[in-house]
């Protein structure tokens, strides 16, 4: 690349595709140097001091990287740029010129290099307080002749798009934060973009998306299975859309595909996609008055900012500084009142609230299964048996034996019993969804299960299923029988199964079913009731009665 470092950005559609999951063996080496982002005039607390300045650390504490990403971080090292001059910030140590090269910047640097040589795709965004014209400065300064000869053996792209400062401080404005991505990331990151949102701090927020490949994503359905956000659900217009559908007659196996891919055009219609990603809590101290004074100060850090070399400066900065205090002091007082709620109610209630925070965070990571192919196979060869072809033939129904109709309230009972939160199977129905469509088209439901029970055909459909190995604590990784499967199938199958549970157990428990002698496998029936059978004959026996 010859020592320069191109600025050119297609113009590309991204899709926005983060996630937060445990740390993974990385595919994709970011590296975020975020040394600069909290000296500014003002210094967050939030900044954790490294003995070793060019020592990559994860930051800040408690992120978990997107995806397969390798997150890391400086917290200490590079000094933020003021228009050229030389301020102490309070509990900051004196910041140098953007020009003015040192020891430790070259440390940076060939850290950088070091940690990333080899390695693709790579990410490397940092506030590294260099003056470059390709970036958008008014002229290249040794810092920023440094910084793209090194980044230049890495074979490497500036994301950097305009020329709107990342740095707005007291004494001006300069473009010092950068991002750089490698040739075979640089299509696959867009939007870049630098964002106005609040971040308490002189340096602006960056933002952009990564698309990641489609086989890239930790605990992505796989493809084919698809997803839909049961809170979306449109009640009205999927009863309408479901109640209008004809099965026509036909085979077991075809009236359930056709009445199933039905029920999957009308989630398309009435559900919204969902997302893996699990949604963020809000904090139990955040409230309206809160809401309010960060509105506030917003509005007046932008007045400040607009007010730079104007004879309302001071005014528009004193007013900024009486937003912020307004804003930090709310949420102080609102999480002393939350502590103090808090320890009240763990006086009242042991096992309530409280209880239930502190476990959240006792609680062991997330283990996530296996996804070595030759692992996954191992184990499912180890843990399930064989399908062996069928002996015995199901014998023809005769017109005496015909199979009953599903009666109304034993379907109602069979789809009550499904419950509401449980995962769905390979279909991706959620079960809300999967209810409605049972009281939208009752009767059409009722056909297609007194088919299958006609015909004796579990359709294969129902018996396709989505496993998830789960890891035991403490068991070995590589050992296939160190895992437990997990079966999720579909829920419309399920019902189909209660109702000929249903019919099997009025049979069993009839006067010609089982024995009574027969414990295993019934209701309101255990081992703890054969052993006392077995101690009240051996007891009746001793006593000669």
């Amino acid at each position: 690349m010859g020592g320069e470092i191109s600025s050119n950005r297609p113009s590309a559609q991204i899709e926005k595709n983060y996630r937060k999951d445990g740390a993974r063996k990385p595919e994709l080496l970011v590296l975020i140097f975020a040394n600069g982002l909290h000296h500014s005039r003002r210094k967050s607390a939030n900044t954790r001091k490294s003995t070793d300045p060019s020592a990559p650390r994860l930051y800040p504490k408690g992120w978990s990287p997107i995806s397969k990403l390798l997150v890391l971080a400086l917290t200490d090292g590079v000094s933020a740029h003021h228009g050229g001059s030389q301020k102490k910030a309070r509990g900051a140590r004196k910041r140098r010129r953007s020009g003015t090269l040192s020891g430790e910047f070259i440390g940076l640097l060939n850290n950088i290099v070091d940690e990333a040589r080899g390695k693709t795709p790579v990410l490397v965004a940092s506030d590294f307080n260099a003056w470059a014209t390709e970036w958008g400065s008014r002229e290249t300064k040794p810092r920023g002749r440094a910084l793209l000869n090194a980044l230049a053996t890495l074979d490497v792209l500036l994301l950097n798009t305009g020329s709107e400062p990342t740095f707005v401080g007291e004494q001006g404005e300069s473009v010092i934060d950068l991002t750089f991505a490698s040739v075979s990331l640089y299509n696959r990151v867009g939007s870049w973009r630098v964002s106005d949102v609040y971040t308490s701090s002189d340096h602006k927020a960056i933002v952009y998306e990564i698309l990641l490949e489609k086989n890239q994503g930790v605990g992505r359905a796989p493809a084919g299975n698809r997803r839909w956000s049961a809170r979306t659900l449109d009640g009205d217009s999927f009863a309408e859309i479901v109640s209008s559908m004809k099965i026509r007659s036909g085979s077991a196996e075809n009236m359930v595909d056709e009445l199933m891919s039905t029920i999957v055009r009308t989630c398309d219609a009435s559900m919204s996609g969902g997302h893996d990603r699990r949604r963020r809590e809000p904090v139990c101290w955040w409230n309206d008055d809160i809401a309010e004074c960060r509105r506030d100060c917003i509005r007046a850090q932008r007045g400040d900012q607009r007010a730079r070399g104007r004879p309302d400066e001071v005014i528009r900065r004193e007013e900024f500084a009486d937003a912020r205090r307004r804003l930090r002091n709310a949420i102080k007082a609102s999480k002393h009142l939350c502590w103090r709620q808090l320890c009240d109610e763990a006086d009242r209630d042991v096992w309530g609230k409280p209880y239930r925070t502190v476990m959240s965070r006792l609680k062991a990571p997330r283990t996530s299964p296996p996804t070595a192919p030759d692992l996954v196979r191992r184990a499912v060869s180890t843990l399930f048996p064989s399908v062996i072809p069928r002996l015995i033939g199901i014998p023809p129904v005769l017109e005496e034996h015909l199979i009953p109709e599903v009666g109304v309230e034993e379907l109602r009972w069979a789809y009550r019993r499904v419950r509401i939160g449980a995962a769905p199977g390979p279909d991706g129905i959620p079960n809300t969804a999967l209810k409605a469509a049972v009281e939208a088209c009752f009767d059409s439901f009722r056909r297609v299960f007194k088919k299958c029970l006609r015909e004796g055909c579990f359709p294969a459909r129902w018996k396709r299923q989505r496993l998830v190995l789960m890891l035991k604590p403490g068991k070995p990784v590589a050992e296939p029988s160190s895992y437990r499967p997990l079966c999720m199938l579909d829920t419309a199958g399920k019902v189909l199964e209660r109702i000929m549970v249903g019919r099997l157990e009025a049979h069993t428990e009839g006067p010609a079913g089982l024995a009574d002698s027969q414990f295993g496998f019934r209701k309101r029936r255990s081992t703890v009731d054969a052993i006392q059978t077995v101690l009240s004959t051996a007891l009746s026996a001793i006593s000669g009665k």
